[in-house]
Parts: C-alpha cells; sequence; structure tokens
C-alpha cells in the first residue's frame, strides 16, 4: 500500500513539472496551452461540469480526427467564444462537433462547420480516454475569490476564468509550486523517518541500473525558472516595435497621404485580460507619440496618437513604434526610472521581485533532506 501511494506521489510530482514546463511553452510559442475546465455539462460523462483537462496547443497536437476532444473559438454556440466539444466528422466545409451530452451536432443548429484555424488545442486522452481532472473548476473559482479580495492590496496575482480558459504561466506555478509543498508534506507524513524511509522522500528517475535522486529543492528550482521564464514572457512577448504602413503621393486620395508633410495616425495598445499592465511608448525616425507611459487594466484597450514625418519621396513608407511592457509589481515612479536607464533593467527587478519571494516561500515549506539524512546516518 505504501509502494501505490508512493508512486501516486511521484506521479503527481512528474505531472506537476510537466504541465507547469508545458504552459510555458505555449506562452512562450504563443500557443493557448495549459490546465482548463468546463462550466457546463454538454461533454458529460466525459467532463462533468468543473472537471479540468489538459489543453495540448494545435501546433503541437497535429491535425484533429474524429473522436477527438477539441476547443474551437464557436462562433453561434451560447452566443459564441472557447467551447469544448468532441469531433464527430468532417466534411469539405469543416469539421462536425458535438457534444457528448448532447443529441444533435452542434451544426445542426446555427454553429456552422469548424474551421482548422478556429481550434485552440486538443485536450489530453490517454489510450482513446479523456484524462479528466476532478475539482479544478471548484478550485479554480475559490481561488480567484481568494484572489479577489487580495486585490485590494495587489493586482498582480489575480486572473480571470472562463468556462475554457488556462490559467496564466505565473499563476499557475504559483498553484503547482502549492501543491508540490502538499504532496511532500504527504509524503513526509507517511514516511514517518528513518534512513530507509528517507530516501523515499526523492523522486526517483531509474536509467537501466543506475538511479538517481531529484529532491524536492530541485523541482522547487525548476519551477522557480517556470515562473521566472512566465513573467519575462508576460513582458516581452506583447512589447516590440509595431509597424505602421504609409502611402505618398502627390495626387489627392482618402486612403494615400501627402509627400513632404506630417500625418496622424491612431496607434492602438490591446491588453491581455490576465494582468494590468504599464507601457511606455517610443516612436521611431520620424515618429512623435502624444503619450509616452500608458496603464492598461486588464483587457483593456487604448489608443495614441502618432505623428507621421512623410518623406518627399513618393511610393510606400514604414513607420514604428516601440512598446515596452511591464507587470506593475513595483511603484510606478521606481518603474520609470528604471526604464530611463535600459529598457530591459525593470524586467530583471521585476523577474526578482517575483522569483526571489516564490522560491523562499517554496524552500521555507518542503523538507529540508539533508538535515533528515544526516539524523538518519546518526540514528544508524
Amino acid at each position: 500500500m505504501r509502494e501505490i501511494i508512493s508512486l501516486c506521489v511521484d506521479a503527481l510530482v512528474a505531472a506537476t513539472v510537466l504541465i507547469a514546463v508545458m504552459t510555458v511553452l505555449g506562452s512562450v510559442l504563443g500557443l493557448s496551452a495549459g490546465v482548463a475546465y468546463v462550466e457546463t455539462d454538454s461533454m458529460s460523462p466525459t467532463l462533468d461540469p468543473g472537471d479540468g483537462f489538459v489543453l495540448i496547443p494545435s501546433a503541437l497536437a497535429g491535425p484533429p480526427e474524429a473522436g477527438d476532444v477539441v476547443v474551437f473559438e464557436a462562433k453561434e454556440l451560447r452566443g459564441g467564444g472557447p467551447t469544448t466539444h468532441r469531433i464527430v466528422g468532417k466534411t469539405e466545409r469543416g469539421y462536425i462537433t458535438q457534444g457528448d451530452n448532447n443529441n444533435a451536432p452542434d451544426q445542426a443548429a446555427d454553429e456552422p462547420p469548424v474551421q482548422t484555424t478556429q481550434i485552440n488545442g486538443r485536450v489530453l486522452q490517454v489510450g482513446g480516454t479523456v484524462v479528466s481532472i476532478p475539482y479544478v473548476g471548484t478550485t479554480a473559482e475559490g481561488t480567484r475569490g481568494l484572489l479577489d479580495t487580495m486585490r485590494q492590496y495587489t493586482d498582480v496575482l489575480t486572473w480571470r476564468l472562463t468556462s475554457t480558459s488556462g490559467l496564466s504561466t505565473t499563476q499557475l506555478g504559483y498553484v503547482l509550486t502549492g501543491l508540490l509543498v502538499a504532496l511532500y508534506g504527504v509524503e513526509s507524513v507517511r514516511t514517518g523517518g528513518g534512513s530507509q524511509q528517507e530516501d523515499r522522500r526523492c523522486v526517483r528517475i531509474r536509467q537501466k541500473d543506475n538511479e538517481t535522486d531529484v529532491s524536492a529543492h530541485t523541482i522547487l528550482l525548476g519551477l522557480t525558472a517556470v515562473v521566472l521564464v512566465a513573467t519575462t514572457a508576460a513582458m516581452a512577448i506583447p512589447g516590440g516595435a509595431q509597424q505602421h504602413d504609409v502611402v505618398a503621393s502627390e495626387s489627392e486620395s482618402p486612403v494615400l497621404v501627402p509627400t513632404g508633410e506630417e500625418t496622424q495616425i491612431a496607434h492602438g495598445i490591446g491588453n491581455s485580460p490576465v494582468l494590468p499592465m504599464i507601457v511606455f511608448v517610443e516612436g521611431g525616425n520620424g515618429v512623435w507619440v502624444d503619450r509616452h507611459e500608458v496603464t492598461l487594466d486588464r483587457g483593456e484597450t487604448t489608443n495614441i496618437s502618432a505623428t507621421l514625418a512623410v518623406p518627399d519621396s513618393t511610393g510606400h513608407h514604414r513607420f514604428y513604434v516601440a512598446e515596452h511592457w511591464y507587470i506593475p509589481v513595483l511603484p510606478e515612479s521606481v518603474t520609470r526610472a528604471l526604464y530611463t536607464q535600459h529598457p530591459w533593467l525593470p524586467v530583471l527587478v521585476i523577474d526578482a521581485v517575483v522569483a526571489v519571494p516564490y522560491y523562499i516561500f517554496g524552500r521555507w515549506f518542503l523538507p529540508d533532506q539533508s538535515s533528515r539524512r544526516r539524523q538518519a546516518r546518526n540514528r544508524a
């Protein structure tokens, strides 16, 4: 019985690290990936309301086939939006989808056949059976309520979950570390001490006749790296130079701009629904912007005015507006001061502010392997 429990704990730890790595890779590559859950009973009994699942991005899962459960952007179902249903067929016009608990395909109503571009990812299946994670929805909703309460102190850790939305990588890292702490707590209580039992407090990776012990601290370092990459990606991916194209001509036209003069355009900036952000904006050569600093709440969009100095020559001209995105964990004045020194300096400081407490929190609660092993040797 103890060996079975130990194997279950080890499997959960391995799954924890795997999901974290997969989610971060999806974030860095700009793909949908991670843990999500369903709110309706349209997929019962495969996925009951509140059941979670692992979403594999389409770029990694390959072309979907009949029998696959996918998450796609519906156009008409429940007003449109992410939907988790099974593919039951394919036509020249697209895929036919249906909930396991529904009597008819989605296309029997107003939903058109699903196109490949609408599919965000495929739900993980093992041996043809969907891998269901119970109570993910209940946990997510409860945690969301707790984080909403904490929002009066900080906006950094709050998130918005929909019926099929994945957790952000940084938030998932904190959740996974809490799970890791709980798993090792269970393992510590179960084993109860002793030199032979102490060796079981490590996850064992067997390679032929050799065994390598991966300590809880090593796994914590790995998860800290996951959080570090996720935090950096959240700021680096939406930033960079945004291109604006204009065509200059001496003839009058509503779609052309006059040569040798200045013209104004609207530069749009849109934030994701995950974290609030602060954005610093710079104009490239021949570009002036009316605002150099924008603060965006979750899901908020705004426009700034950019003035372009059009050259005297006719033809196609390119202009660039650079954006630098930062998570507002520092006072705004501090972020601004660091930014004036170098655009990457706030990223490094914010990474440290997020990762260091994360590591200390996990290190504080994880079992101290080295001291317990010394005690075991002394008892022996």
